[in-house]
């Protein structure tokens, strides 16, 4: 068993030399319309992705134990297990850039980007968890509301709009937001939003801006990503490309 979540339950199976993830809802929740709703949006997302920025889906359906997924098993570990110096992060962080402009050019809005959800293999990373995904028809434009209601998915990485106005709010600029977020944390090695009860949070993170002026001088433009105004946000494809470029001077490839 890989993981065990109050929601999920994740496995990885092999079939001849090739291992699979299967997700499946936990067992309390395998008849619960949200959990099916999850599990619908995320096989939809890994279809539409083809295995770009994402795993590949391999299948999806429902048996006796309810609804699953099955994906292919990705390489990596989480960013989460990342720490790393403002001269070394544009490498890692050109690479996450990469894969959300990917995912955002199919169509697709990850819908909570945090560092759990991002595997890093070298200079390929892979977005996963697309259970809060929704679609879109442009790098710039709102989702739809496949992912609407209440808010859900990592507060301390939710967009202001997400925050306030939950699902529907979901963006490419929300993701944008997001993946800023986690770039501040990872460099200053310290948690962006204050540990609060989800209610408090949701107030703070609507109402809090966060200060990140200083990313500029590790990738031209990200601090941009932090702007309470979603409109004001660069694209995934400018922050890699600055990313990339900003790498390549450094000497880190």
């Amino acid at each position: 068993m890989l993981a065990l979540g109050p929601a999920f339950v994740v496995t990885v199976v092999t079939q001849g030399d090739v291992r699979f993830i299967v997700k499946r809802p936990a067992p309390r929740l395998a008849n619960d319309a949200r959990a099916r709703a999850m599990m619908t949006r995320e096989a939809t997302a890994l279809e539409a992705l083809g295995g770009h920025g994402a795993p590949r889906l391999v299948a999806s359906g429902e048996d006796e134990h309810g609804p699953f997924v099955v994906s292919s098993l990705c390489a990596g570990k989480p960013l989460a297990d990342y720490v790393h110096s403002t001269l070394t992060f544009p490498t890692v962080a050109s690479s996450v850039l990469a894969a959300l402009a990917t995912v955002h050019a199919r169509g697709v809005v990850h819908g909570d980007p945090s560092p759990a959800n991002v595997l890093v293999d070298g200079d390929r990373a892979t977005f996963v968890d697309f259970g809060l995904s929704s679609t879109v028809e442009g790098p710039g434009a709102s989702s739809s509301s496949s992912a609407g209601g209440a808010f859900a998915g990592t507060l301390a990485y939710a967009a202001p709009e997400v925050a306030r106005d939950g699902g529907d709010a979901t963006s490419p600029a929300s993701d944008v937001f997001a993946i800023a977020v986690v770039a501040l944390e990872i460099v200053t090695a310290r948690r962006v939003r204050p540990a609060l009860p989800a209610a408090a949070l949701l107030v703070h993170a609507v109402e809090v801006p966060i200060e990140g002026k200083f990313l500029d001088e590790i990738i031209p433009g990200l601090s941009r990503a932090l702007s309470p105004d979603p409109s004001q946000r660069p694209l995934a494809e400018e922050l890699a490309a600055a990313a990339n470029a900003k790498a390549r001077a450094s000497g880190a490839w």
